[in-house]
């Protein structure tokens, strides 16, 4: 293994490249879309070294919530004292995929696109508008009842 000098600050990963939407802006070919591939946990167990210097993780993808390691992957993360960030579309932040990131993550960016369901409609491709939006809110009374400033939104 060779050693570095410095280590990154920041981290962004890409767990999957799945994803619950089709968006008229999308770059991934329709094929890619619902079974594309995912990282493997492996990957984060090789930089185990390098985690206790990371400051931030950022992920992003595809949707991350459909990565089926993410639990695993932010509870090592969280055991090394990282600042954990997200975007994602909002649609599956439900159960317990909604604790998961009410527990773990500092940041977690919602993809709206729109401030009309028509709208939303025409770009999010098989999304729903007010479940994201009630999606948000779920995430919103979970720092109110427990009196947390994170995970920012």
């Amino acid at each position: 293994m060779q050693e570095l000098d410095t280590y990154p600050r920041r981290i962004q990963i890409i767990p999957t490249i799945k994803c619950n939407y089709r968006c008229v802006m999308c770059f991934q070919p329709h094929s890619e879309h619902k079974r594309g591939g995912e990282i493997d946990f492996t990957i984060f167990e090789k930089l185990n070294h390098v985690f206790p210097f990371v400051h931030q993780v950022y992920f992003t993808g595809g949707e991350p919530l459909m990565y089926s390691e993410m639990p695993r992957a932010l509870e090592f993360l969280g055991r090394h004292g990282c600042e954990i960030s997200m975007s994602t579309n909002g649609a599956m932040l439900t159960g317990k995929r909604l604790e998961m990131a009410f527990r773990y993550m500092d940041t977690v960016k919602i993809s709206l696109d729109a401030a009309t369901p028509e709208t939303y409609a025409r770009i999010r491709k098989n999304g729903n508008f007010a479940k994201v939006l009630a999606n948000i809110g779920r995430l919103a009374n979970l720092k109110k009842k427990f009196n947390r400033p994170h995970p920012h939104t």
